[in-house]
């Protein structure tokens, strides 16, 4: 065993051993931080407060792969790029 790792990381088997389970801070999801607790326990929730159209649903490394792959694509693909 290394001096820096403690016996609990040399034994685990997989990542989410790592995490004290007991003792996390629970948080509510991003999407509905904004909603009170109130508004979702309703039957209905009303059209104006679930506006999801500007939350962002992935990364800005997610977006540099989309446009990579679609460049390499653009280029690798098409009728006069097929073999």
């Amino acid at each position: 065993m290394s001096p820096n790792t403690s016996l609990k990381q040399e034994r685990t088997l997989s990542s989410h051993e790592l995490i004290d389970w007991q003792n996390w801070e629970k948080t509510k999801p991003p999407l509905t931080m904004g909603i009170s607790d109130e508004a979702l326990k309703q039957d209905g929730v009303p059209a104006q407060v679930l506006d999801f159209q500007n939350y962002p649903c992935h990364t800005q490394s997610v977006e540099r792969c989309v446009k990579l792959v679609t460049g390499v694509s653009a280029a690798v693909c098409g009728a006069t790029k097929r073999d």
